[in-house]
């Protein structure tokens, strides 16, 4: 009996000198904050000197997902540790922008490990390792606008990314002008939610949601109609061709080839293109984004006709803008570019352009015109040559098979 006594004291000895509190809790990594020549499976511990290793020491165990280490401080007594380690952890959750992001909880021990004076950390995250080590890390804001970018072109029904240099921006009203302005990539604009953590300061992560109402696969099939009918469109330009021959062309391609038919889509570009279904905002976003494809300089510009919301197209054409509105050209069977003073009864969106109004060179007046005309009182006015165009040059739009195992969720009507 007194020998089994003995051996259990002297078992009990061995694990209070070798440190053994923490090694019983679980299975502990050793850090190293200032790390030097150190091979694999051979590495020392560091000492901490300062509360400022400790801070740094963590950040970058959280920032790797590691969930628990120890840290080797004999030069603190425990009670400064425990101070420490209370400060550490609430900057970590509070301000650190992964740890604000991923980690649920930090508990911790201070004691001893192998003789010396020690912390016992373990993390609880409520993000996986491959979730926060998989996120890009961006410089400043227009590198976070070109991950967005490429999420969207890509479908994808989130983003999370850690911007260095954050700075406020309206990011919801960002992805609504980017697909407007390119409804060839962003066949459909997404329901998008935003959040940054931390709420404030200028290191953040950025979690991005996107709510599409078709399926990924559906819109990345769409996407690919839209774009063959963009290249076949291209297609049928010619290198001598002048601007003004350019944009028939082109108009001939958007507004030639369908019964058209006036509604609104969630898919404008896919809807116009394929069906020939879209609203004079669909149609002249559509036609800006091919004219811009091509190399044309072109503008969709929202304001009103004759009381109702519309949208038309200013067209740069040796260095002057002119304008074409796709949907009353098509109803009185007349392709017309106009003039500024042509435009009878259009006003543009003083929240968009101001008072100066929409690019149009010296073709825009500092006042709007009144609307004072309906569509069948309009003068035609003085109008640009109309370049004739060759109807066997007409391009036509591929004939790309729909998806069938999964229609789109809106169909144009």
């Amino acid at each position: 009996m007194k020998r089994r006594t003995g051996v259990i004291l002297l078992a009990w000895i061995c694990l209070l000198l070798s440190g053994c509190d923490f090694w019983m809790n679980g299975s502990y990594s050793s850090v190293t904050p200032n790390q030097g020549n150190t091979t694999p499976g051979n590495q020392q511990d560091e000492e901490i000197y300062s509360y400022r290793d400790l801070r740094e020491a963590m950040e970058n165990i959280v920032e790797l997902g590691v969930q628990k280490v120890t840290f080797s401080a004999s030069r603190f007594d425990a009670k400064t540790l425990e101070s420490y380690m209370q400060r550490v952890t609430e900057h970590i959750i509070t301000n650190n922008p992964v740890g604000n992001f991923a980690v649920e909880q930090i508990a911790y021990d201070v004691g001893s490990s192998g003789g010396r004076q020690a912390i016992g950390v373990n993390i609880t995250y409520s993000r996986t390792k491959a979730e926060i080590l998989g996120m890009p890390v961006v410089s400043d804001m227009d590198e976070a606008v070109a991950q967005i970018q490429n999420a969207l072109a890509s479908c994808e029904a989130s983003l999370v990314m850690r911007v260095q240099a954050y700075e406020e921006m309206d990011i919801v009203q960002m992805v609504q002008s980017y697909g407007a302005q390119n409804p060839h990539i962003c066949v459909e604009i997404p329901q998008v939610s935003v959040s940054t953590y931390p709420e404030s300061g200028i290191d953040r992560v950025v979690e991005l949601s996107f709510v599409y109402k078709n399926s990924r696969e559906v819109l990345r099939s769409m996407q690919q109609t839209v774009q063959d009918s963009f290249a076949a469109a291209q297609k049928s330009l010619k290198d001598e061709d002048s601007t003004l021959v350019k944009v028939s062309k082109l108009y001939t391609y958007v507004m030639g080839r369908h019964e058209n038919t006036m509604g609104t889509s969630i898919t404008p570009a896919y809807s116009v293109l394929r069906y020939g279904v879209g609203d004079s905002k669909a149609f002249a976003e559509v036609f800006a984004a091919l004219c811009r494809w091509v190399g044309l300089d072109c503008e969709t510009i929202t304001g009103t006709r004759n009381g109702e919301a519309w949208c038309w197209n200013a067209i740069c054409i040796d260095g002057i803008y002119y304008y074409l509105d796709l949907v009353q050209c098509w109803k009185n069977q007349t392709y017309q570019l106009k003039t500024f003073d042509q435009m009878t009864g259009y006003v543009w969106d003083y929240s968009a352009y101001g008072e100066d109004g929409p690019p149009a060179g010296e073709q825009i007046p500092t006042e709007p015109t009144q609307e004072t005309q309906n569509p069948e009182e309009e003068t035609e006015g003085e109008t640009l040559p109309q370049e004739s165009i060759s109807t066997e040059e007409e391009p036509t739009l591929p004939q790309e098979s729909v998806p069938t195992e999964e229609e789109p969720t809106e169909t144009p009507g």
